[in-house]
This record gives C-alpha cells, structure tokens and sequence, in this order.
C-alpha cells in the first residue's frame, strides 16, 4: 500500500455513496498519516484487500459504523410508530417468511443505500 501523495490526513471519515469507486475510499486511506483514524460511514460495497502490515506499522485504525446503539434503535421504532418520524424516504420490500434468504441477498441492489425490508410471518 505504497503512498502516492504526501500522508497529512490525522482523520478521515469516508462517506461515500453506493456505487463510487472502491478506488477512490482507497486512495483516502492512503491519505493517513502515521497513527491516523478511517472511519466508514459510506455505503460503497465492493471487495478490496488491505494490506494489514501497513496498518500496523503505521499505527492506522480503521472504524466502522453501526449507525446507531439497540436503545437508539428501540426510540426510532418508537417515533415511527407514534408519527413522529417520518418514513416515506425508505423503499418497502416484503417478503414471505418461505423467501427469507431473498432480502438478505438483494440487499446489495439497495436504491441510494436505504431500503426497509419486511419478512412478513
């Protein structure tokens, strides 16, 4: 994972959509200085390998996001039951509890990254 720029980023949180270029998160990565923080927050889904002796010997943490904690999740469920949440942005997908497996498999051809998919009992 050699540098082709000069390293000055101390944090970088990639918030790209779905769809950009695996590439480009990449070259944010690299853009880390010794000791510097990736965090994810983007939706882009391809594969691609890191070289993990890099981040170790750089020192370099690299962070997920779970968007939200169970008892954040739990308010959420709860202003969207009383109205006062919003929610027409999310596309619904039901299925039947025989189809299971088919949300959990389209989930990578979301509209903009935001769906709401119902297994319905």
């Amino acid at each position: 994972m050699g540098r082709t720029m000069k390293a000055a980023h101390l944090h970088v949180i990639s918030a790209l959509g779905r769809g950009a270029a695996i590439e480009t998160m990449h070259q944010s990565l690299k853009s880390l200085r010794r000791g510097g923080k990736f965090v994810n927050v983007g939706a882009v889904s391809e594969a691609r390998a890191i070289n993990m002796k890099w981040l170790m010997d750089e020192q370099t943490q690299v962070i997920g996001s779970n968007w939200f904690t169970p008892a954040q999740g739990r308010d959420l469920a709860a202003m969207a039951g009383s109205g006062v949440l919003d929610l027409p942005v999310l596309q619904h997908h039901r299925f039947p509890l025989a189809n299971v497996n088919e949300p959990i498999s389209g989930l990578k051809d979301r509209n903009g990254g935001f769906g709401n998919y119902v297994v319905m009992p």
